[in-house]
């Protein structure tokens, strides 16, 4: 999925669709993940024209004798009279917070996005 995607200039001069980015930063090991995903979720709903989630998961992962929670939210948006989509996955260990997201024009490319996601496994 994600290599057959080429990432575009959106004609809106606001960002790129079609993206693929990974974010992390350091976090307090106090820190709930579930209310930084809150916490983003509400920050977009404000910033983005039309906000409608559409796909809200959270798991835990078992590795040995560690428990990882992540969540995924998946929403779409518009921007000027186009519907774009997104998807972003949170995933904490001791010291970080990654967050990948992906930018689509496509709903398929981000309920893929969800699917793979989901096969993640503890090796």
């Amino acid at each position: 999925m994600i290599k057959g995607m080429k990432e575009q200039p959106a004609k809106w001069n606001t960002g790129f669709i079609n993206s693929f980015i990974i974010v992390r930063t350091s976090i307090k090991t106090w820190i709930d993940i579930k209310d930084l995903v809150v916490s983003n979720t509400k920050e977009l709903q404000l910033k983005l024209l039309k906000y409608q989630a559409t796909d809200n998961e959270s798991r835990k992962v078992q590795c040995n004798d560690l428990q990882y929670s992540w969540y995924i939210t998946a929403f779409s948006y518009q921007l000027d009279t186009e519907t774009l989509y997104g998807g972003q996955y949170f995933f904490a260990d001791d010291e970080a917070l990654y967050i990948v997201s992906l930018s689509s024009d496509d709903q398929k490319d981000i309920q893929a996005f969800i699917k793979s996601i989901g096969t993640i496994t503890c090796n």
